[in-house]
């Protein structure tokens, strides 16, 4: 079987960055096959969900990659649903496994551009609907899902700082950072990893390092005496006698030889990068230990409870 591949590259690109964009409302876009391994960007849009089914057919394949919006007890944040659309009156057989191969080859295109939380797949528009996506979203992460369209005032306060003014912090290596992030979000508890401002530069971002092994394997990643890391950790946490439940923390730590002032700048530093998070993984709470002995889980745990 031939590989999958895209007529208008480029387009569908730029659509994806529009849809991974907070300054941006576009939050669909369908594509559909020009050929037999060969497919294209068909329609995109700003309505969500409604706005995309529109344009289903009962006698295509079509794909499509949405934005949706996720929350949960304490945070809120977006997904990106890859949906795959086969039609009552596609025939069986070669067209249906051909869909399935081109499906997954789909996925690793869109994750060059986007991180795709999750994928399902529909037949008729009456199962497309918010409670299956959902579904599938909440299967991937836990969280209640609000219609997609109405999130984008969401979206973009999420990228502002405090203040309510346009953040600007960037990231060194955006693709490395997002999907450092991601994995700690998805990999379970015990996952870490470690961002830093890049020295000498007050807005940029950089990744220092990932790993897991927990709070104990963190701790003997303190930072240099003249650095600060903000560190996003997956913590396990079993209230009473209730299923486990994966906690998402900012720990920050502070080198001993941070001056008075750059300490106080970690603050405005620390909202940025919790806003940054929020947009694309779970969020709870921040820490801040004075040393490595109070880098525990129990420590942090008391916020819990």
């Amino acid at each position: 079987m031939n590989r999958l591949e895209v007529k208008n590259q480029d387009e569908l690109e730029g659509t994806l960055a529009k849809i991974h964009d907070t300054d941006s409302n576009t939050n669909w876009v369908r594509l559909s096959y020009d050929s037999k391994n060969v497919i294209m960007v068909e329609s995109s849009g700003e309505g969500g969900l409604a706005e995309f089914r529109e344009g289903l057919q009962d006698d295509l394949v079509q794909f499509g990659v949405l934005d949706f919006f996720v929350e949960g007890d304490n945070y809120a944040t977006h997904k990106v649903v890859l949906v795959t659309w086969i039609g009552t009156d596609v025939p069986g057989g070669l067209t249906k496994a051909r869909a399935a191969a081109h499906r997954k080859e789909l996925r690793d295109i869109v994750q060059e551009t986007v991180n795709v939380a999750s994928e399902l797949q529909a037949s008729t528009k009456e199962e497309l609907n918010e409670d299956m996506v959902g579904q599938a979203i909440s299967r991937t992460r836990g969280g209640v899902y609000a219609k997609a369209g109405a999130s984008h005032s969401a979206k973009k306060s999420a990228s502002k700082g405090g203040s309510g003014t346009a953040s600007a912090m960037t990231m060194s290596d955006p693709e490395a950072v997002d999907a450092a992030l991601n994995e700690v979000a998805t990999g379970g508890a015990d996952h870490w990893c470690i961002l830093a401002y890049v020295k000498g530069k007050k807005d940029e971002v950089e990744l220092i390092r990932s790993g897991d092994g927990g709070l104990s394997a963190l701790g003997k990643e303190w930072p240099p005496e003249d650095r600060a890391y903000f560190c996003y950790c997956a913590i396990s946490y079993k209230p009473g006698n209730d299923v486990p439940q994966t906690k998402y923390v900012l720990v920050t730590l502070i080198g001993d030889g941070v001056s008075p002032l750059a300490r106080a700048r970690t603050s405005g530093q620390r909202v940025e990068l919790i806003n940054y998070i929020k947009c694309q993984c779970p969020y709870h709470t921040e820490y801040q230990p004075n040393d490595v002995s109070q880098l525990t889980d129990e420590e942090i745990l008391v916020k819990f409870r």
